[in-house]
């Protein structure tokens, strides 16, 4: 199973990579430099994953999978191929997603942080529960500042302003709530006890 795992892992990264490709070769010919710069910027973040396995000298497929399955519906499908515009609900769902690759980010660093000595008491897993979804939020929190950003700097309207007024923003930020607080409510249920461990659940993580 676990090797089924890494060669579907692979076989997806080529995929993605082959369909970005051909999308910038595409946005090179047609002179599209907004969706060239988009389509460079994926493919670079596509590596990304093995950097941090090599700086960290840990591998996390799961993530690593769900990382490269968030660029793919969001750079190529959302911004490239334009679901963003004829999907309504999919700048929430890429929302929701990263929410959870967010939380598991988050999890993993609890779990791999040698400070907490008592990880099963009641104190700890609130402090969990808290902490992910805090850190999945406050990243969107984040994405929405650099989109308003971009958008008075560059008079763009990635926050689709003109078109919902702060309904977008609003449905991003709490998508991506939703998403970490799955990971949260995990958490605090994985660490209840030795026997119930994170481990024990997510040996890969």
């Amino acid at each position: 199973m676990e090797t089924f795992r890494n060669y579907f892992y692979k076989v997806f990264t080529l995929m993605t990579r082959i369909v970005l490709i051909f999308e910038i070769i595409n946005d090179f010919r047609s002179k599209d430099t907004y969706c060239l710069s988009v389509g460079l910027a994926a493919i670079l973040l596509t590596f990304l994953p093995k950097l941090v396995e090599k700086v960290l000298k840990k591998n996390n497929e799961l993530i690593s999978f769900l990382f490269m399955l968030f660029i793919f519906l969001a750079s190529y499908l959302g911004t490239l191929k334009r679901f963003y515009a004829i999907f309504p609900w999919w700048d929430s769902a890429v929302h929701f997603l990263s929410g959870i690759i967010l939380g598991l980010i988050a999890f993993c660093a609890l779990k791999n942080v040698d400070i907490f000595k008592n990880t099963e008491s009641i104190k700890f897993r609130i402090f969990a529960l808290i902490s992910i979804i805090s850190f999945a939020t406050l990243c969107g929190v984040l994405w929405e500042i650099y989109e308003f950003t971009m958008d008075n700097i560059l008079g763009t309207d990635m926050q689709v302003v003109e078109l919902t007024g702060v309904a977008d923003t609003m449905g991003d930020l709490i998508a991506d709530f939703f998403g970490g607080t799955i990971i949260g409510i995990y958490g605090f249920t994985a660490f209840k006890n030795k026997t119930n461990s994170p481990s024990k659940y997510t040996k890969n993580f």
